[in-house]
């Protein structure tokens, strides 16, 4: 059972050790003295003595005692800085309140007459002090300055108290039963024998009389009170000034001055048991102080110019300022240092966020996006004028619980990308089909990750794929205006032949498709093809990358169909055609053999599976039969179906088929109207219909199939007789006469010559036949003209990926694979590299910090320090990151060999540290997938990757130095010494531009005090160099890591379990960071928990299986109601009641934590006592707090004290590791009326994503 699930269970705490507790009074050469009076006690104590000693006068007489001559300045002080005000405030309270609880009036009578006779009391004694220092005034002729304040103090208020007091006490005398207070004696200051300025007021009854002079005499005592506390705080600063005065009587100098002798052999005395310790320890014990540990520093150097290396010997001295006597202070180089040019010029990170689905109890992996970041150098590179420094998670961050403004990465582009010529696509609607084949198994490792969502979701198979596939891309395009997005597309498959396939369509306003420019389009593409880029989408229903980075392709087929290509090179015999408006294809006069052009490079050096020409014809006749019609005046055979056209394609410098070519292929130019009667389809042509003006000529492409050929498809080629391809022609075969351009004139002369011998004969023909009718003039012939033409097309190209031909490396007639990576594109095929290819780029590796190098003279030694700030991990048993280095060189990552790995002084990127590498030869510029002006050196994470720190500095040609000698600065070691402090050396360095110390000394620690040395022999006595009790885990870890505030150890637990025997669970708590912004959560970072759990292992049992935790810190939000007082404004007033109740929560928090007390507790009604104090508060309801905690399995749960059916006053640490911490934001709403309202669970409205909106 979980503990979140049982509140009702009982939480094992136990106390932590806290460091500043560690230190025992008790060996303290302060806890227990001999002699412990001090000069003050003395003094008193002679007076009191004084007292009971006679004094003699000189007939030997008793006359008095000795105390009248103990009159001095520093005795009055020293009585009343003996006097106790809390004594004299508790007996009055305990009488007087006596007093008004008794009801019999005997007993009121006692006790406030004993509260009236404290009050008396106090006012003889400040009237003596200030008498007595009249007479050291008249003696010594000066005015002291505490007579002068109890001459104000009197003066001012005590008289009037007194003299109230003196009023009421005569005046109630018999009826309250007050004794007779003599206040003759008192000095005249107090005008104690001068009439009341006010008339007394003078009651009947007992009890009348009894409560007014309770009332008057409670003033009166807080009166005193309040003076007698001013001036004790003032006796003790008076007395230390009066003890360098000399307004003192000659005997009382010569008291003080023998009592201050004394103080030298009694301070001897009280050192006894010091000396013992000091004896047994050193000894007998023969332990001896701790030596100083100097600190050490980092230094990091510049050449000059003209310099390409130079060497710093190992004891190189460097100067770090003054010290007490002007001595320089020095440090000493720890190793020597080849000094040389290399810089870093760019650092990069990439990140991939995994998570976990479970199918049938097992865990696979799967990774939900991958993310980058340019970090800025400007940020981490050492500067006095940087004052905030910024960190970067050295391989990158899960940013999925985090808001926009909160993200630290970006979403990377990471996919694949191919380019062929034949998506060179100018124009039309353009459908683009992308075919990726795949080998049978890797096509199943994409089926079984679809299996395994299918598990998850337990939906249906073909549903799983669509949800997949149906955003999982972003596609883009090379167009005239840069890369085109793709909106829409579909993914489909095909199982059983181990394909996807991607459609899409471009519409005819859209871009033309052209190959790529570097000036138009961003990347790493150096050829001149179309590309089309597949980016994986980041925001997708499931990320893809895992369902398709184990997929090799074997061929990819792109296949387009274009329609309405309209931008055509057109010509005839006579010349170069425009389309822009009708036009004569067969010029003004056809005749048998007269052609019609059309050349399109995009489409005739592409290799065609499918062609049609389509044109719409202007001006056609409108005779309802036709052509039959329109030339019927010729005498002919003329029809519908008598034009024809030879359709040939320019092969080779040759048009082909010819017209004696069996594959010749000849095509009707018109067509009639298929709702003409006896017209069965739009493709027929009847003899004697009406012409429909729209005509396609579908060409059969395996007639005229050419092999594709790109050599010039991007250049814009006229026809002439040199051209060899990209052009097809219509001939005009028949009928013989065309037209009838060429029998027009003959015919029409015909026409004419027989009506005009009908007219002259008419008269004779109407005496001998009947009439006969005139001819009708034929038509002029009709001159074909073409309104528009377009063109469509069908064409592919296939890569083939799995031939052997990819390792030839001439791109101009095949097309290109490319990997897509987070900073730049590689050229997977053709690439002799490669024996396969992947559709994915290969991401190993959970994160990788990216390193560019510049100034590089290979190969070569480079020092590089790294600051490293918040490490954190929960536990020790998190393991560190698992590094592999690597080297890039021809857009390959190449292992570098651990044995160039000099020295991590990062410990994996845990702390701050110098690395230290040999860079190989190997290592080349000119790379694509990074930028390519640098050398670039990959640092993966494979595993743990969050784990590492942040880094807030980088820099090159460093080494680092010790503190010489810490006598030259007594307190140098109290402190880091502050970063560029150190700017040069003690003697000159050949060769050297520049010195900084980019960060403050560390490791520095003073000789061990008096007290530690004491503090760490007791405990070395008890636990007797064993862990063996929770006392001695935590202060032997206290000992060695003196950074560390408390450790608590937990026995028999794990941070899984409440109950594991065998186990020690140590939860452990540093001071607050001073440069962090939540200072409320402290963490040990991961090195410190690997530390700890490796050193307290050399105590312990070979047995005990050891966990060192950061305690689990469990945040609190409160949810209110809230209605301000009037004159108090909404806006300041609610940001500072947030910012109250937080220093209210935290400070009663790190108080319960510095008492050395881990878990805590809230009540509702806590907080809310103390938001009503506020003086702005008016009214508060609906009130309720919820709590963010993980279970034992790492998940987040709410406790919220307002669920339903488990209301609760309050709110607890969930496990005895768990600290209660509030969130930095509250929500408070403000309302106008008062109204109690119930608090209600809390909503989603009410949550925040990053603090308490849980996603399960």
């Amino acid at each position: 059972m979980s503990i979140l699930e049982n509140n009702s269970l009982e939480l094992i705490q136990r106390k932590s050790s806290i460091q500043e507790e560690r230190f025992y009074k008790a060996v303290q050469k302060d806890y227990v003295k001999i002699d412990e009076r001090t000069l003050k006690d003395q003094l008193n104590f002679l007076l009191k003595f004084s007292k009971f000693i006679r004094y003699y006068n000189l007939n030997n007489q008793p006359e008095g005692d000795w105390s009248d001559f103990l009159i001095d300045e520093l005795l009055v002080l020293s009585k009343i800085s003996e006097y106790k005000p809390e004594a004299f405030e508790s007996d009055f309270s305990s009488n007087f309140q006596k007093s008004q609880f008794f009801v019999k009036e005997e007993k009121k009578i006692k006790y406030i007459t004993r509260a009236t006779n404290i009050i008396y009391e106090l006012s003889i004694l400040i009237d003596s002090w200030f008498n007595e220092l009249k007479i050291v005034e008249n003696f010594t002729g000066t005015r002291l300055p505490i007579r002068d304040e109890l001459f104000n103090m009197i003066s001012s208020k005590l008289k009037d108290a007194l003299g109230t007091l003196k009023l009421y006490s005569g005046l109630y005398k018999e009826a309250l039963s007050l004794p007779a207070y003599d206040f003759s004696n008192f000095n005249s200051l107090w005008e104690l024998k001068k009439e009341p300025s006010f008339e007394p007021l003078n009651f009947e009854s007992f009890k009348e009389k009894f409560e007014y002079f309770s009332y008057t005499l409670k003033n009166v005592f807080q009166i005193f009170y309040e003076n007698i506390i001013y001036l004790k705080n003032l006796s003790d600063i008076y007395f230390d000034k009066s003890l360098s005065t000399d307004t003192h009587f000659p005997h009382i100098s010569l008291l003080v001055a023998f009592l201050r002798l004394m103080e030298v052999p009694k301070d001897n005395l009280n050192k006894i048991a010091e000396k013992y310790i000091e004896f047994y320890y050193k000894e007998i014990l023969k332990e001896t102080y701790k030596p100083s540990t100097f600190d050490q520093v980092y230094l990091s150097f510049k050449t000059n110019a003209n310099v390409t290396f130079t060497n710093i010997n190992e004891n190189a001295l460097f100067v770090g300022g003054k010290g007490d006597q002007g001595e320089n202070i020095l440090y000493k180089a720890d190793e020597q240092l080849q000094v040389n040019k290399a810089e870093i010029m760019q650092l990069n990170t990439v990140f991939a966020d995994i998570s976990f689905i479970s199918v049938r109890g097992y865990p696979k992996k799967l990774i939900s996006n991958v993310l980058y970041k340019n970090i800025p150098l400007k940020d981490i590179t050492p500067s006095e004028t940087l004052k905030d420094k910024k960190g970067y998670s050295a391989f990158g961050e899960n940013q999925s619980d985090r808001s926009l403004d909160e993200r630290t990465m970006e979403n990377a582009e990471v996919g694949f990308a191919l380019s062929s010529y034949n998506l060179l696509l100018s124009e039309g609607l353009r459908g683009i089909a992308v075919d990726f084949f795949f080998t049978q198994e890797s096509f199943g490792s994409l089926v079984e990750y679809l299996s395994f969502v299918q598990y998850g979701t337990e939906d249906a198979e073909e549903e799983v794929f669509v949800k997949a596939f149906v955003e999982a891309f972003v596609i883009y395009i090379t167009t005239t205006k840069g890369w085109l997005k793709v909106d829409r597309y579909v993914v489909t498959r095909k199982a059983e032949k181990f394909q996807l396939t991607v459609k899409f369509d471009l519409l005819e306003h859209e871009p033309s498709v052209i190959a790529f420019n570097p000036l138009l389009h961003q990347g790493n593409y150096a050829i001149d093809q179309p590309v089309l880029k597949i980016v994986l989408n980041n925001n997708s229903y499931i990320y893809p990358f895992s369902l398709m980075n184990k997929l090799v392709l074997e061929r990819i087929q792109i296949e387009v169909d274009v329609k309405n290509v309209k931008n055509l090179k057109l010509y005839n015999e006579t010349g170069t055609l425009s389309a822009e408006a009708p036009f004569y294809p067969f010029g003004t006069n056809p005749a048998l053999g007269s052609y019609f052009i059309i050349g399109k490079n995009e489409i005739f050096y592409k290799s065609l599976e499918h062609l049609q020409v389509n044109i719409k014809w202007f001006n056609l006749p409108k005779n309802p039969n036709g052509f039959m019609g329109y030339y019927q005046e010729y005498n002919s055979d003329i029809d519908n179906a008598s034009f024809q056209a030879r359709f040939s394609s320019l092969i080779g410098g040759r048009w082909l088929p010819n017209e004696d070519s069996k594959d010749a292929m000849v095509y009707q130019l018109f067509k009639t109207k298929p709702s003409e009667i006896g017209v069965k389809s739009d493709t027929e042509t009847v003899a004697n219909a009406s012409l429909q003006s729209d005509v396609n000529f579908k060409i059969e492409t395996s007639r005229i199939k050419q092999q594709a050929n790109y050599t010039d498809i991007n250049s814009e080629t006229n026809y002439s007789n040199l051209v060899s391809r990209g052009f097809v022609k219509l001939e005009l075969i028949n009928p013989p006469v065309a037209f009838g351009h060429s029998i027009f004139p003959a015919i029409l002369s015909e026409v004419l010559m027989d009506n005009a011998k009908s007219g002259i004969m008419s008269g004779l023909r109407n005496k001998l036949v009947a009439n006969q009718p005139k001819r009708n003039q034929p038509n002029q012939p009709y001159t074909p003209q073409i309104e528009t033409i377009s063109l469509d097309y069908k064409s592919s190209e296939t890569i083939l990926l799995d031939s052997r031909a990819k390792k030839n490396t001439n791109t101009e007639n095949t097309g290109c694979f490319f990997h897509i990576h987070p900073f730049g594109e590689h050229k997977i095929y053709p690439n002799a590299y490669y024996l396969t290819t992947n559709l994915l780029p290969v991401i190993d590796y959970e994160g990788a910090l990216l390193i560019g190098f510049d100034k590089l003279d290979l190969p070569q030694y480079v020092s590089i320090l790294v600051e490293i700030s918040e490490s954190y991990t929960v536990s020790s048993e998190e393991e560190p990151p698992a590094l592999e280095w690597s080297y890039l060189a021809d857009d390959q990552w190449q292992l570098l060999p651990a044995s160039k790995v000099l020295q991590d002084g990062t410990n994996r990127f845990l702390k701050t540290g110098v690395i230290v590498l040999e860079l190989p030869r190997g290592m080349k510029k000119d790379n694509t997938i990074l930028n390519k002006n640098y050398y670039w050196l990959r640092i993966s994470a494979l595993q743990n990757a969050e784990r590492a720190g942040k880094i807030t500095t980088i820099t090159t040609q460093v080494l680092k130095a010790t503190l010489v000698d810490d006598s030259v600065k007594k307190d140098h070691l109290n402190q880091p010494l502050s970063a560029f402090s150190i700017k040069r050396s003690y003697s000159e360095l050949e060769g050297i531009r520049s010195i900084i110390q980019p960060l403050e000394s560390f490791g520095g620690i003073p000789t061990e005090t008096k007290e530690k040395f004491y503090t760490r022999i007791a405990e070395s006595l008890k636990h007797k160099g064993k862990a063996i009790t929770p006392w001695d885990y935590e202060r032997i870890i206290l000992e060695k890591f003196p950074d560390l505030q408390s450790v608590t150890c937990l026995p028999n637990m794990t941070s899984r379990s409440l109950s594991t025997a065998g186990n020690v669970l140590i939860v452990v708590i540093p001071y607050p960071d001073k440069k962090s912004e939540n200072q409320l959560e402290p963490r040990a970072n991961s090195e410190l928990l690997y530390e700890i759990k490796k050193y307290i292992g050399t105590f312990t049992s070979s047995f005990v299986k050891i966990e060192v935790r950061n305690p689990a810190y469990e945040r609190i939000r409160i949810l209110c109601k809230v209605k301000f007082k009037d004159g108090f404004s909404y806006g300041f007033y609610s940001q500072k009641l947030n910012d109250e109740i937080n220093n209210y929560l935290a400070g009663s928090l790190v108080e319960s934590r510095k008492s050395g007390q881990l878990g805590g507790r809230m009540n509702i009604s806590d907080i809310t006592s103390f938001i009503r104090t506020l003086n702005y508060v008016d009214f508060i309801t609906e009130f309720s707090m919820i709590q963010v905690a993980q279970d034992f399995r790492g998940r987040f749960v709410l406790i919220d004290t307002s669920r339903e059916g488990d209301e609760k006053p309050y709110l607890q640490a969930t496990k005895p590791w768990s600290v209660l911490v509030p969130m930095a934001e509250h929500q408070i709403k403000l309302i106008d009326d008062k109204e109690e309202i119930r608090a209600k669970q809390a909503g989603i409205d009410d949550l925040e994503l990053g603090s308490d909106l849980i996603i399960n």
